[in-house]
């Protein structure tokens, strides 16, 4: 079976991030293993992000779930922005809440680096 992650890292926080629908339920279990960083891939966790509901699910290294994460929500938002389409503004769902987000617009980024 192929499962594809993307990982990215935040403030130094670094995530596996997989798209729903997916493997989740086969993927937890294994992720002490995934997440080791001398054995596998290397990470302080997964996010699993739902698309259609712009929804985010955190499991940390030992497979539990954890209600949030803020370099978690950094990641998933510029996963939802990167890889989604998602605009400058919206809201990110995490377990029993729904988070803004505002996201920097290409055009406002470019302008803050050459000013």
């Amino acid at each position: 079976m192929r499962i594809d992650l993307i990982k990215y890292q935040a403030l130094g926080n670094d995530y596996l991030v997989l798209d729903l629908p997916g493997p989740l339920a086969d993927v937890v279990p294994l992720l002490p293993l995934i997440c080791d960083r001398h054995l596998g891939l290397g990470s302080d966790g997964l996010l699993a992000y739902e698309p259609k509901t712009m929804a985010v699910r955190v499991f940390n290294p030992d497979s539990s779930e954890a209600q949030k994460s803020g370099n978690g929500l950094r990641i998933a938002a510029a996963h939802a922005v990167l890889q989604h389409g998602a605009g400058d503004e919206f809201e990110l769902r995490t377990i029993g809440r729904a988070n803004p987000v505002r996201y920097p617009s290409r055009a406002r980024r470019r302008r803050a680096c050459n000013a």
